[in-house]
Parts: C-alpha cells; sequence; structure tokens
C-alpha cells in the first residue's frame, strides 16, 4: 500500500519546518524590497519576469526582453548550483545545506555592494540566490516544499480545504506546513517593506546576515555530530 500523504508529511524533521520559515521570510524581505526599491519588479521567482519577457519580445523591445532572459537564467543557474552542492532531491540532514546557504548569503552580499555603488546588474545575483534557495529545499517524503514564492501554497491550501469540504479527512500537518511558509514570506514582505523604508536597499543586509549565520550554524552542527561516537 503506497504512503498516505499525512504519513509521509509526519516524517518531516523539525528543522524543516524552522528552515522553511526562515527561508520563506528571507524571500519575502527580497521581494519586498525589490518591489519597493530600484527594481519595481519581484526577483524571488519568475512569474513576472517570464510575462513581461513576452510583452517585451511582442513589443520589440528586445533589449528589455534579453533583462528578464537573463533573470530567467540567472535563476535556473542558481538552482543548478543548488543541485550540484547538495546532490540529491530530498531533504536530508547530511547534505550540504550549509555550504548553499553561504554561498546565498555571498550572492545577496555582492547584490547589496551593487545596489549602493548604484548598479543595476544587482538583480542577477538576486535572481541566481532565488534560484539557489528555492532549489535547495525541494521534496521530501513526496512533500512540495517551495520558499521563494506563495502561489503553490496557497493553491494546496485552497486543495486541501476543497478536499475537506467533499468529506476527505484534513492533513493537518501538510496544511500547518503550507501555512508556516505562506506566513514566513507574508511577514518576510512586511519586515522588507519596513526595513526599506529607513535604510533603502541596505535592508538587504538582513537577509545577508540571516543566511549566512544559518549556513556557519549548520556547518558547525554538521561537524559536531560527525565528532560523535558511532556518527
Amino acid at each position: 500500500m503506497p504512503n498516505r500523504p499525512d504519513t509521509m508529511i509526519n516524517r518531516l524533521p523539525s528543522w524543516v519546518w524552522g528552515g522553511a520559515a526562515m527561508l520563506a521570510g528571507i524571500a519575502g524581505m527580497i521581494n519586498a524590497v525589490a518591489l519597493m526599491g530600484a527594481f519595481h519588479h519581484g526577483l524571488t521567482h519568475l512569474t513576472g519576469s517570464v510575462s513581461q519577457m513576452g510583452v517585451d519580445l511582442a513589443q520589440g523591445s528586445w533589449l528589455d526582453a534579453l533583462h528578464y532572459a537573463s533573470l530567467i537564467g540567472c535563476f535556473v543557474l542558481g538552482a543548478i548550483l543548488s543541485s550540484v552542492i547538495i546532490r540529491g532531491s530530498n531533504l536530508e540532514l547530511g547534505h550540504h545545506y550549509g555550504i548553499a546557504l553561504l554561498i546565498e548569503s555571498l550572492l545577496l552580499a555582492g547584490a547589496t555592494l551593487l545596489l549602493s555603488w548604484g548598479h543595476q546588474s544587482a538583480a542577477y545575483l538576486l535572481s541566481a540566490a532565488a534560484g539557489l534557495q528555492n532549489a535547495m529545499a525541494s521534496t521530501y517524503s513526496g512533500a512540495i516544499v517551495r520558499t521563494t514564492h506563495v502561489t503553490g501554497v496557497f493553491t494546496d491550501i485552497g486543495i486541501l480545504l476543497g478536499n475537506t469540504l467533499r468529506g476527505q479527512p484534513l492533513e493537518k500537518r501538510k496544511l500547518s506546513l503550507l501555512l508556516v511558509i505562506g506566513i514566513g514570506f507574508s511577514l518576510g514582505g512586511v519586515i522588507g517593506a519596513v526595513l526599506y523604508q529607513q535604510f533603502d536597499e541596505q535592508a538587504l543586509w538582513l537577509p545577508v546576515a540571516m543566511t549566512g549565520l544559518a549556513g556557519v550554524i549548520y556547518l558547525a552542527i554538521r561537524l559536531r555530530r560527525r565528532r560523535l561516537p558511532g556518527a
């Protein structure tokens, strides 16, 4: 008999929940700063970029279309980098998430520095960081964990509630995980907007610090576990 969805969700370790909330919050902050700041365009997902590229191609705005195509390409490159580092599609504590988080922190730091120098090319680093992060949290026992956009999150919430109205048991753990991601992204947007009003694009230093610190802590935990007898 195949595993029930609620059984598979119950296998998610507790660190996944905290990590999903943190990463969703970081993405919300980045997207809010990108929308309010120099780009006026969301950079943690590709829906808007693909649509705008299509519009620009239809209107013959070739340079603008190339810009959005580059954003898409950088997002994909970030996902490729994440796959090379983590070497798997399942969330497991033994994979190299600490290194991926540190690289994301470096990409965000580079983007923040470029913005402070007035370079719009910072958008490409932000897009790469988002692609890396989105691929970092991929699949665990059938549970899709995406942290840089929430369209699928709220779609899945609607499906779960609709299934419940049809008389199916409510998958409470899955609903809780989806709500954690959705609320984390929303709160991150609020925090990013408030910080932007005070510090402009320098607000991105908070996501830089959060990803960098998380990467260091993760690597320290992994090192400690390896030194334990029987590890």
